[in-house]
């Protein structure tokens, strides 16, 4: 350690800096090379996936609207309505809402609560 110069700790530093620049490097190809490889794998899996949650969306949306059109028949129908019923009408109407539901429900509850049934 006696004959150690500046000009090789300068090679050491140069060469310990390469090393950590080609493993940087390594890993990120390793790494974008892993993430190529597992998105293709993954491709059916997702697209399954969001198969499933559309139908599961369209299964959503025609529980709530056959439950919100039951609940307007009876309300026409003049059927005793509890709060806790109403309540979940409400709840299902707006989950009905959000998914884009149709027209005709909106106008029915429209006119239910013009005539002060809701």
């Amino acid at each position: 350690m006696e004959s150690v110069t500046i000009g090789q700790i300068f090679e050491w530093a140069i060469w310990l800096m390469g090393g950590i620049g080609a493993s940087a490097g390594l890993y990120k190809l390793l790494k974008d090379g892993f993430h190529k490889a597992l998105k293709s794998e993954l491709e059916p899996i997702n697209a399954k996936l969001n198969q499933l949650e559309k139908k599961h969306d369209l299964s959503d949306r025609e529980h709530a609207k056959n439950y919100i059109v039951r609940f307007l028949a009876d309300v026409e129908q003049g059927e005793p309505i509890d709060q806790d019923e109403l309540h979940c009408f409400w709840d299902n109407y707006e989950l009905y809402k959000a998914m884009g539901g149709n027209s005709y429900v909106h106008d029915k509850v429209e006119k239910l609560k013009a005539q002060g049934k809701l």
